[in-house]
């Protein structure tokens, strides 16, 4: 079976999954909507899988080097990617913080962590990322003509990129941004982080869809 079939099979879940969340999210428990709660924990799991997808690439046989730009994918340019799930996994563990005893508790909001408070090694985490994230910045410069190649070929995964951000501003308007989207969710009873972690969640695995259509369908 090609690997791109996943896409029509893939997006009409995604929807579905999204259509239910009015009938299903004022039944779940509010805390699979906390900081390090089900939803959060599983949102983390599939950044990870992600990173490791990317990151398994590297170490594979070389291709064949009669392959196209649009078919070869140079490990610079994988590991920049690798960076980037690695980077959003932590992020969501607030770089360790759910892991130690937590700060409060608030019966609606859940557990209170913050990395800057609980964390000796903060100032190290920026430090850490912001030499990372230049070296992907400059990977990506150093793999542009692929970039070009992947655009002209339409291999890009363009359809989940933009499935993913559509869930993202779905998950923002929970938050109370982009008025006056944010009272949406309001007169269906489901509480706003069950809104926030389940858009997020399918925001995530569309991106993970999108890596494995990417990587695995050559054109």
């Amino acid at each position: 079976m090609r690997i791109d079939l996943l896409r029509p099979v893939w997006h009409p879940l995604t929807w579905l999954a999204f259509i239910a969340l009015p009938f299903i999210g004022p039944h779940l428990p509010l805390y699979f909507g906390w900081e390090s709660g089900p939803f959060e924990l599983f949102q983390a799991f599939i950044l990870f899988i992600g990173g490791c997808v990317s990151f398994y690439i590297v170490f594979r046989p070389k291709p064949d080097i009669s392959l196209s730009l649009a078919n070869a994918v140079p490990k610079a340019l994988l590991l920049a990617i690798t960076f980037i799930w690695w980077f959003m996994c932590l992020r969501e563990l607030s770089w360790g913080a759910v892991f130690l005893p937590p700060l409060g508790f608030d019966p609606i909001e859940g557990y209170k962590f913050s990395a800057r408070e609980q964390l000796s090694y903060y100032t190290a985490i920026h430090i850490v990322c912001g030499i990372l994230a230049f070296f992907s910045f400059l990977a990506v410069i150093r793999c542009r003509y692929y970039l070009l190649a992947y655009w002209k070929v339409r291999r890009f995964p363009l359809p989940e990129v933009i499935l993913a951000i559509i869930m993202q501003l779905f998950a923002t308007t929970a938050e109370g941004h982009l008025l006056p989207l944010s009272s949406l969710w309001l007169p269906m009873g489901v509480p706003p982080q069950i809104v926030e972690e389940w858009c997020e969640l399918l925001s995530y695995l569309s991106l993970l869809v999108g890596q494995i259509i990417f990587l695995f369908n050559r054109r």
